[in-house]
């Protein structure tokens, strides 16, 4: 009897960590739809891990903290185009669609997006403002390619001088977040090699995290402005400078989200979420 209430004491707790397991998520068989009505597609085994990683984010409470992502799947840059979070939980849609600047079909393949680093790029549509604030917003990505150069990730800026940038793997070896004004500014070296998932985040008008697979790589408390975050749309694979490309990137990228902030509790199961999925599509970096 003792050893049967073990059992059953040792299954409830590993089934508390452990998300259920089925094939359906109500916002993937959105995104496959929304791919197939763009003249795509979804194949079966990327729908079940994109399933499988909402079902993550949902289980382990983090889906209230992403308002925008892209899983880099699909058949082709018709599926790039439709991003799988568009929103928060219960709000509203939010630039539905990705327009995808200069592309080609080559850009795209099975393991991620790949820009020229002069004129490519993905216009969210979204502004960070619509996302977040200076004190309670991330932004992330994820990386495969292992250079150091000027070619920003993600991140949008305005005439008034309100920055929301995020610079990893830079010409310096660094990497840099700025969210509020460009003297806001967060540094970190970026340890070799420049790869994985990257997420910088601003928790409050005192708390400044930048994270590189799963752990802070440079943290802040120092008091700063906290200015009100730029309407300009997000660009990706490169920076918005007040509607203008800034910096664009030739790195791999195979994800990236924009949204709340991220603590380093739910940032760890973040990390774990997000490298699950690369690693059931076979494009992982093991750091």
């Amino acid at each position: 009897m003792r050893f049967l209430l073990f059992l059953l004491t040792s299954w409830s707790a590993l089934a508390s960590c452990v998300p259920p397991s089925n094939n359906y998520d109500w916002e993937c068989q959105d995104w496959r739809a929304r791919c197939i009505t763009n003249a795509s597609s979804v194949d079966g085994s990327s729908y079940v891990a994109t399933t499988t990683f909402m079902h993550n984010l949902k289980w382990w409470d983090l889906r209230k903290f992403v308002g925008r992502a892209n899983v880099y799947l699909g058949a082709d840059t018709n599926a790039l185009m439709c991003p799988l979070i568009h929103s928060f939980p219960g709000g509203s849609i939010q630039g539905a669609a990705e327009t995808l600047v200069a592309f080609v079909a080559t850009n795209y393949s099975a393991t991620g997006a790949k820009c020229n680093g002069s004129t490519q790029y993905i216009n969210t549509g979204v502004g960070a403002a619509s996302l977040g604030t200076s004190s309670d917003f991330h932004n992330a990505v994820y990386s495969r390619t292992s250079i150091y150069e000027v070619g920003g990730a993600i991140g949008s800026a305005d005439s008034a001088g309100y920055i929301n940038y995020f610079l990893f793997g830079w010409v310096d070896n660094n990497c840099y977040m700025y969210f509020g004004r460009i003297t806001d500014q967060l540094g970190a070296a970026d340890p070799t090699p420049p790869t994985g998932f990257y997420l910088a985040t601003r928790t409050s008008t005192t708390n400044r995290f930048i994270y590189k697979n799963g752990s802070a790589i440079s943290t802040s408390t120092v008091v700063v402005a906290g200015d009100a975050m730029n309407g300009n749309t997000i660009f990706v694979h490169g920076l918005n400078s007040n509607n203008s490309l800034n910096s664009p990137t030739t790195r791999e990228l195979c994800y990236y989200s924009a949204g709340k902030s991220f603590l380093a509790a739910p940032e760890a199961l973040y990390y774990k979420a997000v490298q699950r999925l690369q690693l059931t599509r076979n494009r992982a970096i093991i750091p």
